[in-house]
């Protein structure tokens, strides 16, 4: 900190469009060709600036930070430098959240029309390798299927699931891979066999689970 200028260059922007147009031209080619030279002696970029300016257009260069400390200059210089900086974070998060949901789209299935995978922030409680499948509605939609499946090809659950604190709601495979990509099941989240062992192998019990 008591050589600040290589952060200060980073800052420069701030500074530098409060200059004359071409001014500002002229030095950010400087400074973007590398012949800008920088001193540690000038302290910071502000008066690194002002020495320059004043060698281009004279005196008039020293009033750059009338009225203003120098301090003043650079808590102004973070804030906006920051300001920047976040609202990058911010896009590339955006962007992220809309690649996440378009690889959940192609890679599970969720609820069809008239039942609901439930939106919330839920919790993984349970795991289960090889599961057996539980009629979860025996008088409802599931009248007439098997109170339970055993492990195997025709489980529903395929062979790996993982257990919600969204009651009824599993992350879990299905052998109907037809299904991966459309809404299809009865609430739970349907993934591919091999999708679904590769989940529940990293995924530990706690971990949160965000539907949207």
């Amino acid at each position: 900190m008591n050589s600040p200028i290589q952060f200060d260059q980073v800052r420069l922007p701030p500074e530098a469009r409060a200059l004359r147009a071409e001014v500002r031209e002229f030095l950010r080619q400087e400074i973007a060709a590398g012949t800008f030279a920088w001193s540690v002696d000038a302290e910071d970029v502000h008066l690194n600036i002002e020495r320059r300016l004043t060698a281009l257009v004279g005196e008039a260069g020293k009033r750059l930070h009338t009225a203003r400390s120098r301090n003043d200059q650079v808590a102004t210089d973070v804030r906006l430098y920051l300001r920047a900086a976040i609202d990058g974070i911010d896009a590339l998060a955006k962007r992220l959240q809309l690649a996440l949901v378009d690889l959940a789209e192609r890679h599970a299935a969720t609820a069809m029309p008239g039942f609901e995978t439930p939106p919330g922030t839920w919790q993984i409680v349970n795991k289960a390798a090889n599961p057996t499948w539980v009629n979860p509605d025996p008088n409802g939609w599931g009248a007439g299927e098997p109170a339970e499946i055993p492990p195997g090809p025709g489980n529903p659950l395929g062979t790996r699931a993982l257990y919600l604190n969204a009651p009824g709601i599993r992350i879990h495979g299905t052998y109907d891979s037809g299904s991966i990509g459309t809404y299809a099941s009865h609430g739970c989240i349907r993934m591919n066999i091999s999708d679904s062992e590769e989940l529940y192998g990293i995924v530990p019990i706690g971990t949160p689970v965000l539907i949207i």
